[in-house]
């Protein structure tokens, strides 16, 4: 599933050597079956592009919660009724870029008192995490970890934000989740988010690693 970088090169030498023991390889986008070929040099004719998908995805777009739903909703996280929520699911690991959506937090608190970042996800970043939201001074209450839930369809149901900040991306599920659940999508322009989203017409890409502009 990850997107192959030349950053990374413990997983590329591992890649490099089933080059030799593999009859094919999947790619779960066409811009990461590119990236197998550029950066790991693999024929074209041994990749299989075979896209993610939801399972079970519903044509229509859920109906949104009523206003007493969404209250209740916010009263269970112990968050006031009418919090604005912006929520992003992924694993903590740098790469998800949860540091550069805590500079943005910062800057988007400083004018917007009612906002609220729901972190839905677990994974080894968590303690640096809570680390850099003490380094810039943020109230830990407008930053809520969720873990890993199994019902985040039903929670950005409630939201109204979805934000995807990575710096790397091979496919993004959670935009095609967040946009399954009707909310509006900002994500980073990477490969993975830069062929779900229409920019300007079906979300919002913004620069890698650019919380100004995020």
């Amino acid at each position: 599933h990850a997107q192959p970088r030349p950053e990374v090169p413990t997983i590329e030498r591992f890649n490099r050597l089933f080059r030799f023991v593999a009859d094919s390889f999947v790619a779960v986008s066409a811009d990461q079956a590119q990236a197998l070929t550029k950066i790991l040099h693999i024929p074209p004719s041994r990749i299989k592009l075979i896209e993610n998908a939801l399972p079970d995805c519903p044509i229509a777009v859920p109906k949104k919660p009523t206003a007493q739903q969404r209250a209740r909703f916010r009263r269970g996280l112990n968050l006031p009724a009418k919090a604005f929520l912006i929520a992003t699911v992924a694993n903590l690991r740098p790469v998800k870029g949860h540091d550069v959506l805590l500079d943005a937090a910062a800057e988007v608190l400083k004018q917007h008192k009612s906002v609220y970042f729901l972190l839905i996800g677990q994974g080894p970043q968590r303690q640096s995490i809570s680390e850099h939201i003490t380094k810039l001074n943020l109230d830990p209450k407008h930053i809520v970890f969720l873990g890993q839930r199994l019902d985040v369809p039903d929670l950005l149901r409630h939201c109204d934000l979805f934000v995807l900040p990575s710096h790397s991306e091979s496919f993004g599920l959670a935009v095609l989740e967040a946009m399954a659940a009707g909310l509006p999508v900002i994500a980073t322009d990477c490969p993975g988010p830069r062929s779900l989203i229409e920019h300007n017409r079906t979300g919002l890409l913004t620069p890698v690693a650019q919380p100004h502009r995020l």
